[in-house]
């Protein structure tokens, strides 16, 4: 798809938006490590507070505002180019307002991990993209001092495959499959020797398949049935490297009643296998399936 752009704002097109980001059956189910709901509702405040501001700063088309919602040292990933420093944000911003006047944000959802978070947005009425006017837009964010210091831009899967871009989700459905199937062997069989896993909302680090396939054996030890269902594709603006997907964790509550949890699980792979895992979680739904207490 070719866009006229600002040249202060060449292949950054999504970069600038990032603002509104400022992004078994029959038995209870707790995840492995332990968490408690008030730093649940504390994560999940700074990162509403994020949206929230930087959906009023957008949809105000004011640089001023657009200015409060990054550190000065932002720096931003998308379409495989780096945007460094707040005016890098503000000059992109602006051809955005100047180029794109009915221009919109709309929060939709926000994901947490014990250090990060990711956030999801519509675009709407976006006119360098009429044939598809709202984009579905996901970010890695990193606040500091309730401001976005960092962030790494994904988009929904439709975005690339209604421009015709390539887009492979085996990898992401094979995930859901191998962690639904029980077997630890079949889960470690997704990752390189050398695989990290990192979940730091529960405390859990694993080195390599054999630490995976040592964990998975325990996940399922502790929550039988459990089964993972892939809601959403995603994947890293530009040339797909690093791939995600928001799942549904089908599990059971304190009372034994059926129960999802939302995910979203980001995977970097290499030679097709995984190498590197990060998780995050809606926090509404750990609070409601007792995963956070």
């Amino acid at each position: 798809m070719a866009i006229n752009r600002h040249p202060n704002a060449r292949n950054l097109l999504f970069a600038c938006l990032i603002i509104i980001m400022i992004a078994s059956a029959g038995c209870q189910q707790k995840a492995s490590g332990t968490v408690s709901a008030d730093e649940v509702k504390k994560l999940s405040t700074v990162l509403d507070q994020l949206l929230n501001n930087g959906v009023q700063a957008f949809n105000s088309h004011d640089l001023d505002q657009v200015r409060k919602v990054y550190t000065e040292d932002i720096v931003v990933y998308d379409s495989n180019e780096q945007c460094k420093g707040v005016q890098c944000m503000l000059d992109t911003a602006d051809w955005i307002f100047t180029n794109a006047p009915q221009f919109g944000v709309q929060g939709v959802d926000i994901y947490i991990s014990g250090e990060d978070g990711f956030l999801q947005q519509d675009f709407l009425n976006f006119s360098a993209v009429k044939e598809n006017p709202i984009i579905h837009y996901f970010s890695w964010v990193t606040p500091r001092d309730g401001k976005a210091s960092y962030s790494r831009a994904f988009v929904s899967s439709d975005f690339f495959t209604s421009r015709d871009m390539p887009f492979d989700p085996t990898i992401l459905n094979d995930y859901s499959t191998a962690w639904s199937s029980g077997d630890a062997q079949t889960v470690a069989a997704l990752y390189n020797s050398d695989a990290v896993r990192e979940d730091t909302l529960f405390g859990e680090n694993q080195q390599g398949s054999s630490a995976v396939k040592e964990f998975a054996a325990d996940f399922f030890n502790k929550y039988p049935g459990i089964s993972l269902e892939l809601i959403q594709p995603i994947g890293e603006n530009g040339e797909v490297k690093t791939l995600g997907g928001v799942y549904a964790l089908h599990v059971t509550d304190q009372n034994g009643k059926p129960c999802d949890i939302r995910a979203l699980i980001v995977l970097e792979p290499d030679n097709e296998k995984i190498s590197k895992e990060t998780v995050f979680y809606q926090p509404d739904s750990l609070i409601a399936c007792g995963w956070a207490q």
